[in-house]
């Protein structure tokens, strides 16, 4: 497996890892809790937490800062006129 690129988020200062899914970077939280819900034959829910270093979260899922770089994204790309250039 690649070495994960370790930093901090750079809108909330949180841990993140990068990984990349279809050629692009995504951030990840490092140690997220995953669980899964797995269905008995008696109709009995468990609840099981998955191995960290299999399953991870998108930062943009948990980052408290993540709808105000959103807004402020969407902001910039209104600003740019159609051949993508700033007024």
């Amino acid at each position: 497996m690649k070495e994960l690129v370790k930093c901090a988020c750079r809108f909330c200062g949180k841990k993140i890892i990068w990984g990349t899914r279809e050629g692009e970077k995504i951030p990840l939280d490092p140690a997220p809790p995953v669980y899964q819900f797995v269905n008995d034959w008696f109709g009995t829910v468990e609840v099981k937490l998955m191995p960290k270093d299999q399953f991870f979260v998108s930062h943009w899922a948990t980052c408290p800062k993540a709808a105000e770089v959103k807004k402020s994204k969407e902001k910039k790309d209104d600003s740019m006129d159609e051949g993508g250039k700033l007024p």
